[in-house]
Protein backbone atom coordinates (compact mmCIF):
# COMPACT_ATOMS: atom_id res chain seq x y z
CA UNK A 1 0.00 0.00 0.00
CA UNK A 2 3.03 2.51 0.63
CA UNK A 3 4.00 2.03 -2.56
CA UNK A 4 1.00 2.49 -4.42
CA UNK A 5 1.13 6.04 -2.16
CA UNK A 6 4.37 6.71 -3.60
CA UNK A 7 3.75 5.98 -7.50
CA UNK A 8 0.43 8.15 -7.67
CA UNK A 9 2.50 10.87 -6.11
CA UNK A 10 5.10 10.33 -9.06
CA UNK A 11 1.96 9.58 -11.33
CA UNK A 12 0.57 13.31 -10.28
CA UNK A 13 4.11 15.08 -10.85
CA UNK A 14 4.37 13.61 -14.22
CA UNK A 15 1.14 14.44 -15.29
CA UNK A 16 1.51 17.97 -13.96
CA UNK A 17 4.72 18.51 -16.14
CA UNK A 18 7.12 18.68 -13.46
CA UNK A 19 10.37 16.36 -13.31
CA UNK A 20 11.11 14.28 -10.09
CA UNK A 21 13.27 16.31 -8.44
CA UNK A 22 15.06 15.51 -5.44
CA UNK A 23 12.32 17.24 -3.23
CA UNK A 24 9.87 14.45 -4.83
CA UNK A 25 12.16 11.96 -3.73
CA UNK A 26 12.44 13.29 -0.06
CA UNK A 27 8.32 13.86 -0.15
CA UNK A 28 7.81 10.21 -1.42
CA UNK A 29 10.35 8.61 1.26
CA UNK A 30 9.02 10.41 4.07
CA UNK A 31 5.63 9.56 3.35
CA UNK A 32 6.06 5.87 2.23
CA UNK A 33 7.42 5.99 5.78
CA UNK A 34 4.49 7.22 7.22
CA UNK A 35 2.29 5.06 5.19
CA UNK A 36 3.93 2.03 6.24
CA UNK A 37 3.07 2.89 9.80
CA UNK A 38 -0.52 3.65 9.22
CA UNK A 39 -1.71 1.13 7.38
CA UNK A 40 -2.24 -2.43 7.96
CA UNK A 41 -3.34 -5.82 7.21
CA UNK A 42 -6.92 -5.55 6.50
CA UNK A 43 -9.33 -8.74 6.65
CA UNK A 44 -12.61 -7.94 4.74
CA UNK A 45 -14.43 -10.71 7.10
CA UNK A 46 -17.84 -12.55 6.65
CA UNK A 47 -20.78 -10.69 5.37
CA UNK A 48 -22.55 -9.40 2.60
CA UNK A 49 -20.54 -7.80 -0.37
CA UNK A 50 -22.14 -4.24 0.54
CA UNK A 51 -21.13 -4.30 3.72
CA UNK A 52 -17.58 -5.94 3.06
CA UNK A 53 -17.19 -3.26 0.20
CA UNK A 54 -18.19 -0.48 2.75
CA UNK A 55 -15.40 -2.02 4.83
CA UNK A 56 -12.96 -1.40 2.73
CA UNK A 57 -13.51 1.91 1.08
CA UNK A 58 -13.99 3.22 4.86
CA UNK A 59 -10.94 1.75 5.95
CA UNK A 60 -8.71 3.20 2.83
CA UNK A 61 -10.27 6.93 3.26
CA UNK A 62 -9.68 6.36 7.45
CA UNK A 63 -5.76 5.44 7.09
CA UNK A 64 -5.23 7.55 3.97
CA UNK A 65 -6.76 10.95 6.04
CA UNK A 66 -4.38 9.69 8.91
CA UNK A 67 -1.32 9.89 6.50
CA UNK A 68 -2.81 13.55 5.25
CA UNK A 69 -3.22 14.92 8.13
CA UNK A 70 -0.05 13.82 9.63
CA UNK A 71 2.02 15.62 6.27
CA UNK A 72 -0.03 18.14 6.39
CA UNK A 73 1.08 18.84 10.07
CA UNK A 74 5.13 18.29 9.05
CA UNK A 75 4.75 20.79 5.86
CA UNK A 76 3.28 23.57 8.41
CA UNK A 77 5.28 22.85 11.06
CA UNK A 78 8.83 22.98 8.78
CA UNK A 79 7.26 25.74 6.68
CA UNK A 80 7.57 23.32 3.39
CA UNK A 81 4.04 24.43 2.01
CA UNK A 82 6.00 25.69 -1.00
CA UNK A 83 8.04 23.27 -1.68
CA UNK A 84 5.26 21.63 -4.35
CA UNK A 85 2.47 23.55 -5.91
CA UNK A 86 -1.21 23.01 -4.65
CA UNK A 87 -2.65 21.50 -7.74
CA UNK A 88 0.01 18.55 -7.41
CA UNK A 89 -0.87 17.92 -3.79
CA UNK A 90 -4.30 18.45 -4.11
CA UNK A 91 -4.82 15.77 -7.13
CA UNK A 92 -2.14 13.55 -5.58
CA UNK A 93 -5.08 13.91 -2.28
CA UNK A 94 -7.82 12.81 -4.18
CA UNK A 95 -6.17 10.75 -6.66
CA UNK A 96 -4.36 7.91 -4.08
CA UNK A 97 -7.62 6.93 -2.17
CA UNK A 98 -9.07 6.15 -6.06
CA UNK A 99 -5.28 4.28 -6.29
CA UNK A 100 -5.93 2.42 -3.37
CA UNK A 101 -9.06 0.99 -3.73
CA UNK A 102 -7.94 0.09 -7.33
CA UNK A 103 -5.27 -2.00 -6.09
CA UNK A 104 -7.03 -3.36 -3.01
CA UNK A 105 -10.11 -4.61 -4.56
CA UNK A 106 -7.46 -6.71 -6.96
CA UNK A 107 -7.88 -9.19 -4.20
CA UNK A 108 -11.54 -8.67 -4.18
CA UNK A 109 -12.91 -9.07 -7.66
CA UNK A 110 -16.14 -8.53 -6.88
CA UNK A 111 -15.79 -5.12 -5.75
CA UNK A 112 -13.51 -3.96 -8.43
CA UNK A 113 -15.84 -5.73 -10.94
CA UNK A 114 -18.74 -2.82 -9.41
CA UNK A 115 -16.26 -0.67 -10.13
CA UNK A 116 -15.83 -1.83 -13.86
CA UNK A 117 -19.48 -1.70 -14.12
CA UNK A 118 -19.65 1.53 -13.34
CA UNK A 119 -17.53 2.48 -15.71
CA UNK A 120 -18.23 0.20 -18.36
CA UNK A 121 -21.90 -0.05 -18.78
CA UNK A 122 -22.48 3.16 -21.74
CA UNK A 123 -20.14 0.87 -23.48
CA UNK A 124 -21.98 -2.53 -22.69
CA UNK A 125 -25.50 -0.43 -23.76
CA UNK A 126 -24.30 0.80 -26.70
CA UNK A 127 -22.42 -2.92 -28.15
CA UNK A 128 -25.30 -4.50 -26.86
CA UNK A 129 -27.71 -2.36 -29.32
CA UNK A 130 -25.40 -2.50 -31.80
CA UNK A 131 -25.86 -6.22 -32.25
CA UNK A 132 -28.95 -6.33 -32.24
CA UNK A 133 -29.33 -3.72 -34.87
CA UNK A 134 -26.68 -5.47 -37.44
CA UNK A 135 -27.69 -9.29 -37.30
CA UNK A 136 -29.95 -11.57 -36.40
CA UNK A 137 -29.74 -14.11 -32.90
CA UNK A 138 -29.43 -12.85 -29.28
CA UNK A 139 -27.06 -10.03 -27.90
CA UNK A 140 -24.80 -12.56 -25.44
CA UNK A 141 -23.21 -15.56 -26.64
CA UNK A 142 -23.23 -18.23 -23.50
CA UNK A 143 -21.11 -21.39 -23.31
CA UNK A 144 -20.23 -23.52 -20.59
CA UNK A 145 -16.64 -24.29 -19.47
CA UNK A 146 -14.49 -25.16 -16.59
CA UNK A 147 -14.13 -22.96 -13.58
CA UNK A 148 -12.28 -22.75 -10.11
CA UNK A 149 -11.59 -27.00 -9.22
CA UNK A 150 -12.84 -28.26 -12.74
CA UNK A 151 -16.43 -26.70 -11.72
CA UNK A 152 -18.64 -26.37 -14.97
CA UNK A 153 -19.91 -22.71 -15.26
CA UNK A 154 -21.65 -20.60 -17.72
CA UNK A 155 -19.54 -17.59 -18.96
CA UNK A 156 -21.06 -14.93 -21.20
CA UNK A 157 -19.33 -13.04 -23.93
CA UNK A 158 -21.04 -10.75 -26.45
CA UNK A 159 -22.38 -12.74 -29.74
CA UNK A 160 -19.75 -12.23 -32.49
CA UNK A 161 -20.94 -14.90 -34.76
CA UNK A 162 -23.61 -16.22 -36.45
CA UNK A 163 -23.50 -19.31 -34.64
CA UNK A 164 -23.56 -20.08 -30.52
CA UNK A 165 -21.89 -23.43 -30.42
CA UNK A 166 -21.65 -24.69 -27.06
CA UNK A 167 -21.78 -29.00 -27.95
CA UNK A 168 -19.66 -31.91 -27.89
CA UNK A 169 -17.44 -30.29 -30.79
CA UNK A 170 -16.71 -26.31 -30.52
CA UNK A 171 -14.61 -24.92 -33.80
CA UNK A 172 -12.42 -22.58 -32.67
CA UNK A 173 -12.26 -19.17 -34.70
CA UNK A 174 -9.43 -18.95 -37.43
CA UNK A 175 -8.27 -15.64 -39.91
CA UNK A 176 -10.98 -14.72 -42.44
CA UNK A 177 -13.80 -16.67 -40.37
CA UNK A 178 -17.22 -16.85 -42.21
CA UNK A 179 -18.96 -17.08 -38.94
CA UNK A 180 -17.69 -13.80 -37.52
CA UNK A 181 -20.10 -11.14 -38.01
CA UNK A 182 -18.50 -7.57 -39.47
CA UNK A 183 -19.35 -5.78 -35.86
CA UNK A 184 -18.07 -9.09 -34.62
CA UNK A 185 -14.21 -8.41 -36.28
CA UNK A 186 -14.60 -5.68 -34.18
CA UNK A 187 -15.62 -6.79 -30.91
CA UNK A 188 -13.21 -9.54 -31.26
CA UNK A 189 -10.15 -7.54 -32.32
CA UNK A 190 -10.60 -4.84 -29.42
CA UNK A 191 -11.91 -7.63 -26.90
CA UNK A 192 -15.29 -5.82 -26.16
CA UNK A 193 -16.62 -9.18 -26.67
CA UNK A 194 -15.27 -9.76 -23.39
CA UNK A 195 -17.28 -7.10 -21.50
CA UNK A 196 -20.07 -9.09 -20.29
CA UNK A 197 -17.87 -11.52 -18.40
CA UNK A 198 -18.16 -8.53 -15.49
CA UNK A 199 -21.17 -10.29 -14.69
CA UNK A 200 -19.14 -13.55 -14.26
CA UNK A 201 -17.07 -11.78 -11.97
CA UNK A 202 -19.77 -10.42 -9.46
CA UNK A 203 -21.06 -14.12 -10.04
CA UNK A 204 -17.65 -15.26 -8.13
CA UNK A 205 -17.01 -17.44 -10.96
CA UNK A 206 -14.18 -15.54 -12.59
CA UNK A 207 -11.66 -12.97 -12.15
CA UNK A 208 -10.20 -10.39 -14.13
CA UNK A 209 -6.56 -12.12 -14.62
CA UNK A 210 -6.09 -15.94 -14.52
CA UNK A 211 -6.11 -18.55 -17.01
CA UNK A 212 -8.80 -17.66 -19.72
CA UNK A 213 -11.75 -20.78 -19.63
CA UNK A 214 -11.70 -23.22 -22.44
CA UNK A 215 -14.96 -24.56 -23.74
CA UNK A 216 -15.85 -27.70 -22.15
CA UNK A 217 -15.62 -29.57 -25.58
CA UNK A 218 -11.41 -28.10 -26.08
CA UNK A 219 -10.95 -29.22 -21.81
CA UNK A 220 -11.79 -32.67 -22.57
CA UNK A 221 -10.02 -33.25 -25.62
CA UNK A 222 -6.53 -31.55 -24.10
CA UNK A 223 -6.85 -33.15 -21.09
CA UNK A 224 -5.86 -36.72 -22.17
CA UNK A 225 -3.27 -35.03 -24.81
CA UNK A 226 -1.57 -32.79 -22.02
CA UNK A 227 -0.14 -33.52 -18.95
CA UNK A 228 -0.95 -31.28 -15.60
CA UNK A 229 -3.91 -29.62 -18.04
CA UNK A 230 -6.28 -29.37 -15.62
CA UNK A 231 -4.16 -28.13 -12.72
CA UNK A 232 -5.04 -24.43 -14.29
CA UNK A 233 -8.14 -24.60 -12.95
CA UNK A 234 -6.88 -24.35 -9.24
CA UNK A 235 -7.67 -20.97 -9.73
CA UNK A 236 -10.26 -19.08 -10.99
CA UNK A 237 -10.11 -18.40 -14.30
CA UNK A 238 -10.30 -14.62 -15.43
CA UNK A 239 -10.67 -11.90 -18.43
CA UNK A 240 -6.99 -12.05 -19.23
CA UNK A 241 -3.98 -13.94 -18.26
CA UNK A 242 -0.23 -14.53 -18.56
CA UNK A 243 -0.54 -16.72 -21.50
CA UNK A 244 -2.79 -14.04 -23.43
CA UNK A 245 -0.35 -11.10 -23.17
CA UNK A 246 2.45 -13.52 -23.79
CA UNK A 247 1.07 -13.73 -27.68
CA UNK A 248 -0.75 -17.04 -26.90
CA UNK A 249 -4.31 -15.50 -27.60
CA UNK A 250 -6.93 -16.96 -29.49
CA UNK A 251 -7.01 -19.78 -32.20
CA UNK A 252 -4.47 -23.07 -31.12
CA UNK A 253 -3.97 -24.60 -34.03
CA UNK A 254 -1.77 -27.01 -32.92
CA UNK A 255 -0.91 -29.06 -29.75
CA UNK A 256 2.27 -27.24 -29.16
CA UNK A 257 0.72 -24.16 -28.81
CA UNK A 258 -2.13 -25.33 -26.40
CA UNK A 259 0.58 -26.62 -24.54
CA UNK A 260 2.58 -23.51 -24.56
CA UNK A 261 -0.36 -21.77 -23.53
CA UNK A 262 -0.96 -24.09 -20.32
CA UNK A 263 3.14 -23.73 -19.45
CA UNK A 264 2.17 -19.84 -19.15
CA UNK A 265 -0.96 -20.47 -16.72
CA UNK A 266 1.15 -23.20 -14.16
CA UNK A 267 3.64 -20.20 -14.48
CA UNK A 268 1.66 -17.66 -13.05
CA UNK A 269 -0.30 -20.34 -10.63
CA UNK A 270 3.40 -20.69 -9.42
CA UNK A 271 4.17 -17.09 -9.05
CA UNK A 272 1.18 -15.65 -8.36
CA UNK A 273 1.54 -12.27 -6.48
CA UNK A 274 -0.18 -8.68 -7.01
CA UNK A 275 1.95 -7.08 -9.10
CA UNK A 276 1.69 -9.96 -11.30
CA UNK A 277 -1.80 -9.35 -11.97
CA UNK A 278 -0.96 -5.21 -12.15
CA UNK A 279 1.65 -6.17 -14.47
CA UNK A 280 -0.62 -8.66 -16.50
CA UNK A 281 -3.64 -5.53 -16.68
CA UNK A 282 -1.28 -3.58 -17.70
CA UNK A 283 0.48 -5.26 -20.48
CA UNK A 284 -3.37 -6.12 -21.56
CA UNK A 285 -4.05 -2.65 -21.93
CA UNK A 286 -0.83 -2.00 -24.19
CA UNK A 287 -1.82 -4.83 -26.63
CA UNK A 288 -5.89 -3.79 -26.44
CA UNK A 289 -6.04 -2.75 -29.82
CA UNK A 290 -3.35 -3.65 -31.79
CA UNK A 291 -3.56 -8.21 -31.02
CA UNK A 292 -2.71 -10.15 -34.34
CA UNK A 293 -4.22 -13.02 -32.80
CA UNK A 294 -7.32 -11.72 -32.19
CA UNK A 295 -9.92 -12.32 -35.16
Amino acid sequence: MPAVVVLTLALCVLLSGHHLSVEFYALGLGTFLIAARVFSPFDLGKGTRSGRMHKLVSRVLLEWSCVVGVLVFLAVSFKLTHVFSRNIILSWFAATPIALLLTDSLRYPVALAWIALMVAWPVLLAVALAIKQSSAGPVLFKQRRYGLNGEEILIYKFRSMTVCEDGAEVAQATPQDGRVTPLGAFLRRTSLDELPQIFNILEGKMSFVGPRPHAVAHNEAYRKLINGYMIRHKVRPGITGWAQVNGLRGETSTIDKMHQRVQYDLDYLKNWSLWLDLKIIARTALIFFNDGNAY
